[in-house]
């Protein structure tokens, strides 16, 4: 349907008055266009020279707008490859600024304007517009409705507003007095947080303060009254939605006048959506999406209820401080689910065997936040929460602004104690001044607060440095009781000591923080165990030595807890993860055993182990896998931000009744980002592979196999990697060592994304050997030499089913690495190789690919068809011809087929967490 919008604003003296006209059968509307006018008249500020006229749709066509920046590391390109008809459209017709008439061209959101010495600034605009459409962002037209979010230009008068449009609307604008008319066709209604004046006709009339500007358009809306005099909106009649929704607000209210001391659902409206994007709210209209279920409702109920009143009723810059726009009503959220559906889990079961098994019970909903952040934490890749929204990673907004801070105001409720946070949250709830949210809670907190504060308004806000202290010891003698604390983090945040005697608390004290080592006395009492920061919801990087138990063997050990397949990591237990493993490879089939670990899902652990007994139903034969590994995150002001140190072995067979051993020490040193939302990665790898390979008695060329059964290579590789959607790069430097051989390689994986969302690839290799013993001593094509159509795999780095296999379908399985030829050559270069790989999409998956390379001897090409049904994981290629073959004419064409086949978790791991952290 072709929606007609014509805007008339008008803002005269601080108002800002709209009118809007939609009429699909006006024809000097240019389709979807709008014809719009501003008037706008203010007293000058005092010491201002500048102000910006903001147009938030211009990021909609600015490509290198914030908004399409965010889009893009979210890996949603859709924005960038918009078609003309689906982008906004903005053209000023006429500006006139106090009494002048100025040529204004756009060229991002902001118009800046030059102030003189007038006593008022006039500003008269009028311009034609065409809303985006919603899919990019939930904003604009949708095919039954538009929605206008903060889209509207709106002047900046002040510089420490002047935010772009993001995706969760975290731009701040002050607070105004609106009048607005809006002319919409017959069958056209609006909802809007502006209260309405009067209906005529086809015309809207609003008026009201507010910070922002939001209708929503669509044919019909049922207007329900709640018992407040609040109004509800849906789309649709539901009759038992207004009691439900009621519910609701009552059991809302009466928790925030719990926590706050003032109820929130008064004086707002309600409107429900068949969908939503972004994190918006007003002060007056509250908008959510239906819920699944009247639980969730409530949920989403107290967390949008905070968000208008600590966003947008308060004096809140949310771009600046998103830590108190999102947090602080996210903080509530959790802290309403715990206090009144305790038993909701974070990721629930219906059956309690399954429960049982996985462990998924012992945590509760808040558990997503600790989660979340300990995710990037123990990456290193942890942000202060003072952090402003154009400095967060895409994971870190919601790890930052939402999970960290519900951690650090969880601390902080414990540290102060509930009555005192409460009473502080009270008396910032009625703090209705001009003052800044940052300002006025501050004053709250250190009002009502005995204990010192400057750790909370210090580095707790301002620092992403580690926050973890070890309880070394607990001693109890006969006249006192001491605990050892040691702060093995980067922060001297306060925390606490809880004695529990037969499963109950007794008391916990609290400390001030403190670097290095420090014993400090405790209430006298036999305790069974003591537990440092019982509270459990803080943002520290290792719980698992922050217990104590009474007993002379292992008393820093959690009891053991045996969980099948994974689960999250538990402070409380030391977890032994179990699941049957099944393989496979050509030799010995199927490989049927036990995966034993520590590791949790997703989260790393300052010590990991992998222990994999196997056997080999092919070989009849015990083999397997074992890792133990170390990970550091280190301080803020390092050149590197994490290292792994680990030993990593195997046992299995690499030819028929052949096994091979191999076991690599390795050492990870993980570059920190220049600047957080960086889309650079940068690592460095040093590693050892020890490996031995059986020999079968009867081989051919004895002398040169012996040379290559049992060595030992030193590697150490450097790796960037560029995470843009749009033009995603991989660079890779190695250097190799060994008794007789050494070389330098390195490959360049460009990736160009085509408006069908299909990548054009292209790849380069280049290698040269330092020196090579066996191809000087006449063993040319030797088992260290680069490969044209790929590696030899000499270090047993990757899963070939068929590692050894000469024909059948097994041997066709390759992986692009060094020359990368997609056909096979059967040839090696023992001096040096030059090579370029190219891949071109068509319709699905469907391609085409081509290769070229030149060795000391020769050069080499060939071409054909790709498919790609899973790109880089599962691909097929289906060579025409090389420089020495047409292979299209050949009687068994499929036996030339080949296919890359990678089931590698990590690679796939790698390929989802592109451009989130």
């Amino acid at each position: 349907m072709i929606k007609k919008l014509c805007f008339i604003l008008v803002m005269l003296s601080g108002h800002f008055q709209v009118r809007a006209q939609i009429n699909k059968h006006s024809i000097d509307m240019q389709g979807d266009t709008a014809i719009a006018v501003l008037d706008y008249k203010v007293q000058r500020p005092s010491n201002q020279d500048s102000l910006s006229i903001h147009f938030p749709l211009q990021a909609y066509l600015d490509k290198g707008s914030f908004l399409n920046d965010q889009l893009r590391d979210f890996q949603d390109p859709d924005l960038h490859f918009a078609k003309k008809d689906e982008l906004a459209w903005l053209e000023i017709d006429k500006l006139i600024f106090n009494g002048k008439e100025i040529n204004a061209s756009l060229v991002s959101e902001f118009l800046d304007l030059s102030i003189n010495q007038e006593d008022s600034l006039r500003i008269h605009i009028e311009y034609r517009f065409m809303l985006p459409d919603a899919k990019f962002t939930g904003n604009g037209r949708l095919k039954s409705e538009s929605r206008i979010i903060d889209l509207l230009p709106r002047i900046i008068l002040q510089s420490e507003h002047r935010h772009p449009v993001s995706f969760n609307y975290d731009s701040y604008f002050s607070s105004e007095r609106f009048q607005l008319s809006l002319h919409l066709p017959e069958g056209k209604e609006v909802v809007s947080n502006l209260p309405i004046q009067v209906r005529q006709g086809e015309w809207f009339h609003f008026a009201g303060q507010s910070k922002s500007l939001q209708f929503f358009i669509a044919k019909h809306w049922e207007v329900y009254e709640l018992k407040s005099g609040s109004k509800l909106y849906l789309n649709q009649a539901d009759p038992i939605f207004p009691a439900n929704l009621e519910l609701a607000l009552e059991e809302a209210d009466v928790f925030f006048k719990q926590e706050i001391g003032r109820e929130l659902s008064q004086k707002r409206n309600y409107i429900f959506l068949d969908s939503k994007k972004g994190e918006y709210q007003s002060a007056e209209l509250i908008s959510l999406k239906r819920p699944k279920d009247w639980i969730d409702l409530r949920f989403d109920l107290v967390q949008a209820l905070a968000e208008s009143f600590f966003r947008y009723q308060k004096a809140t810059n949310g771009w600046q401080r998103p830590w108190i726009a999102c947090g602080i009503p996210y903080y509530y959220k959790y802290q309403f689910i715990e206090s009144r559906y305790p038993q909701k889990r974070w990721i629930p079961f219906q059956s309690p065997i399954l429960n049982g098994l996985f462990g998924f019970d012992e945590f509760d909903f808040a558990y997503q936040n600790r989660f979340l952040f300990l995710f990037l934490q123990r990456q290193g890749l942890d942000q202060s929460l003072s952090c402003p929204v154009d400095s967060l990673s895409r994971l870190n907004y919601e790890a930052i602004s939402q999970a960290k801070s519900f951690l650090v105001l969880s601390h902080l409720r414990a540290y102060l104690s509930p009555r005192d946070f409460v009473r502080s949250m009270h008396n910032f709830a009625a703090n209705d001044s001009a003052a800044s949210s940052y300002t006025a809670l501050e004053y709250s907190l250190r009002y009502y607060s005995p204990k010192k504060m400057d750790w909370f308004f210090g580095p707790a806000l301002h620092s992403a440095g580690l926050y973890d202290y070890q309880l070394v010891r607990q001693e109890h003698c006969p006249t006192v009781s001491t605990a050892t604390i040691r702060n093995t983090g980067d922060l001297a945040l306060p925390y606490s000591l809880t004695g529990f005697k037969d499963g109950k608390a007794v008391l916990t004290e609290w400390y001030g923080g403190h670097e290095g080592k420090r014993s400090v006395q405790m209430y006298h009492e036999d305790y069974d165990k003591v537990v440092l920061n019982a509270h459990l919801n803080h943002a520290e990087y290792r719980q698992k030595n922050n217990t104590y138990y009474n007993r002379w063997l292992l008393p820093r050990m959690e009891p053991l807890s045996f969980q099948l397949y994974n689960s999250f990591e538990a402070a409380e237990a030391s977890q032994i993860f179990y699941v049957p493993s099944v393989y496979y490879n050509a030799y010995d089939q199927f490989l049927l055993g036990i995966n034993l670990s520590n590791r949790s899902i997703l989260v790393q652990k300052p010590f990991e182990y992998l222990l994999v007994p196997e056997y080999s139903t092919g070989t009849g034969k015990l083999t397997g896998t074992a890792s133990v590994a170390y990970n550091w995150v280190l301080p803020k002001s390092n050149f590197f931000r994490q290292i792994r140190l680990g030993v990593y072995s195997r046992y299995n067979h690499y030819d028929r009744d052949l096994a091979y051993y191999r076991i690599s020490p390795s050492l990870n040193l993980y570059l920190r980002k220049k600047y957080p939302r960086s889309p650079y990665i940068q690592s460095l790898r040093f590693r050892g592979v020890l490996l031995n390979r059986e020999l079968a008695p009867d081989q051919e060329n004895p002398q040169g196999n012996l040379e290559t059964a049992s060595f030992s290579v030193f590697n150490a590789n450097y790796r960037l990697e560029y995470t843009s959607i749009l033009r995603p790069t991989i660079f890779r430097f190695h250097f190799e060592a060994a008794d007789q051989f050494g070389k330098l390689f390195a490959d360049y994986d460009q990736r160009w994304m085509l408006p069908n969302k299909k990548w054009l690839i292209l790849r380069g290799f280049a290698g040269a050997f330092l020196y090579n013993n066996l191809a000087d001593q006449g063993l040319r094509d030797n088992y260290y030499s680069f490969g044209i159509s790929g590696t030899p795999d000499y270090l047993f780095d990757y899963y070939f089913i068929g590692r050894s296999d000469q024909s059948g379908i097994w041997s066709r399985q390759f992986f692009t690495t060094d020359g990368g030829f997609k056909s096979e050559t059967q040839a090696f270069a023992d001096s040096w190789l030059l090579s370029s790989n190219l891949s071109v999409p068509f319709i699905g998956p469907l391609g085409a690919f081509a290769d070229i390379a030149w060795t000391e001897e020769q050069m080499y090409w060939d071409y054909g068809v790709r498919l790609a049904l899973l790109t880089d994981f599962v691909e097929l290629y289906l060579p025409i011809q090389n420089q020495d073959r047409n292979f299209y004419s050949e009687a068994n064409y499929l036996s030339n087929m080949r296919f890359v086949l990678d089931l590698q978790l990590g690679n796939i791991i790698n390929r989802l967490r592109r451009g989130y952290y």
